[in-house]
């Protein structure tokens, strides 16, 4: 599995001397820049807590991309299934847990939090970089 750390860090964003105090997550290949782009650029109407709750969700999403590397022919289907895995857990009644993970049940509102974090993350990742939306609005219809 990937090594993920969250860290803290000081951020310059200009030549005012100014420092941006943000967490960003680590991984084998230095600070995951997508992430902190977007952190980067929420924060100056956003919290602390809500960066490290977006950078937390983050960690988990990419922790599940991880283990279940090349599984999705779509990204909507592995959104779907890490919200699947959230709720439900990784753990089988006999404490066995393949992927490694040993996520335990979430409660649904714990996951609405996180679907909420990554949405947000998702959605400025498709206007600002062209990426794939992950959890795509769908519009209702009368039925």
């Amino acid at each position: 599995m990937v090594a993920l750390v969250k860290a803290q860090a000081k951020i310059k964003v200009d030549n005012t001397g100014a420092l941006l105090n943000v967490p960003v997550l680590l991984t084998d290949q230095g600070v995951f820049d997508p992430l902190l782009d977007y952190l980067i650029s929420e924060s100056h109407h956003r919290s602390l807590p809500w960066m490290n709750r977006v950078v937390f969700s983050c960690q988990l999403l990419l922790e599940y991309m991880e283990v279940n590397k090349g599984l999705f022919s779509e990204p909507s289907l592995l959104f779907l299934n890490f919200v699947q895995r959230l709720s439900h857990g990784t753990i089988d009644t006999q404490g066995y847990d393949p992927s490694s993970l040993f996520w335990l049940p979430r409660k649904a509102s714990n996951v609405n939090q996180i679907i909420s974090a990554l949405n947000g993350l998702t959605d400025w990742l498709a206007i600002n970089q062209n990426t794939t939306l992950l959890n795509p609005f769908t519009e209702a219809t009368s039925h």
